[in-house]
């Protein structure tokens, strides 16, 4: 994969010396000029050259780029997860456990206790107080 990407980049950089050697080309041809008619061709040609560039700049995104070799620092980063349990016994506990305490809090919020511990939630009115009342006719 990496050769390819390599043979690409060689590709691309070659097609843009041309395109802009093109160029070059085109604005000493007209730079002195004042006939439209060679500023008419000029701007046709250069039209030409843009869209060959646009095609090449897409045709160089599709091959995929090589893939990154992972550095000691990325191997660091993995650390922070040695916390996790790696029994599936243990990890069904403390997965069993978080569950528990997601299901204690959203049935006290239900009843309308909130979280209790004065953080955020804790005085989210229940929803049949929002409900809109009529008036009294």
């Amino acid at each position: 994969m990496a050769g390819r990407s390599e043979e690409v980049a060689a590709w691309s950089e070659r097609l843009q010396g041309d395109i802009m050697a093109s160029m070059d080309a085109q604005w000493a041809g007209v730079k002195d000029s004042g006939d439209p008619a060679v500023w008419a061709l000029a701007e046709k040609k250069v039209r030409a050259l843009w869209t060959f560039a646009r095609a090449a700049k897409a045709v160089a995104a599709l091959t995929p780029r090589p893939e990154r070799v992972a550095s000691p620092a990325d191997e660091d980063e993995a650390e922070m997860h040695d916390d996790h349990p790696t029994d599936p016994a243990e990890l069904h506990a403390a997965l069993e456990s978080k569950i528990a305490g997601i299901t204690e809090l959203l049935e006290r919020k239900r009843r309308g206790e909130g979280a209790g511990d004065g953080g955020p939630g804790g005085d989210v009115p229940r929803r049949d107080a929002l409900a809109l009342q009529r008036p009294a006719d």
